[in-house]
Parts: C-alpha cells; structure tokens; sequence
C-alpha cells in the first residue's frame, strides 16, 4: 500500500479540518504516499481515472461514476467509516422565499451522491484506474 502513489482530498484548503481518510489510514498503520491533493472526492476519481495514482472515495460516488471513469476497486486497508455532513448555504438563500430555494441546486447534487437521510458516507473504497 506504501508504495502507490496515493490522491488526497482537501476540500477546505487551510482551514485546518481533519482529513478523515488519512485518520482511518493512520489508525490502521498503514502509511500512504501522497502525491497529489484535490478539492474534491470527484476529482479524486478523475485523477485516478486518468493516471497511476490511486484514490480512497466514497463507495456512493465509485457506484455512480466508477463505470463511466473505468475504476476498479481493491480491498481497503482500513475499516469501513462514516463522514458526518453537514450542508451549509449563504444566509442570502435565507431571505429568498419557498423552502425549495434555501438549498438551491446543491440538494439535488448531494442526494445523487449520498445518502442524506442517515447524513453519512457509508463506506469508503479504495479506488484506481484499470
């Protein structure tokens, strides 16, 4: 597992959050060399898809695009684990009026990728290009 060359995911640049993946890797003992970082679990997958390198992404997110990007999955190191989420929008959507508006176009995005009723990331596999 050392010896690939492994994506991360940063989505909030600087603001110090913890990346919950790279806690599950350490957790486990298992060491991981990072070469590249992105803002996104998607961009993960894309940058899988396109290279050697290899991505941790949510099993959701390998369903709906694993496919299309050519992926394979390989048994993960590390134990299954859920991701809290919160979703969080511009106060203006507040002053806009119907409930419909609040989310705006984001609610469509995250109930096509995750399971917003248990606010959870399922599972998490370990994916790279075939």
């Amino acid at each position: 597992m050392a010896t690939l060359q492994h994506v991360a995911v940063e989505m909030a640049p600087g603001k110090n959050l913890r990346d919950m993946t790279d806690a599950a890797y350490t957790a486990a003992g298992v060491a991981r060399h990072v070469v590249m970082t992105v803002p996104s679990f998607m961009c993960a997958a894309a940058v899988a898809a396109m290279t050697n390198f290899v991505a941790t992404v949510p099993e959701p997110l390998y369903d709906a695009v694993g496919l299309t990007l050519r992926l394979r999955t390989i048994p993960a190191p590390i134990p299954p684990f859920s991701v809290p989420m919160k979703l969080c929008w511009h106060e203006l959507w507040n002053r806009l009026p119907g409930p419909s508006h609040r989310l705006g176009h984001h609610d469509l995005v995250f109930s096509s990728v995750y399971d917003l009723p248990s606010q959870t990331m399922p599972r998490c596999r370990y994916s790279g290009a075939t």
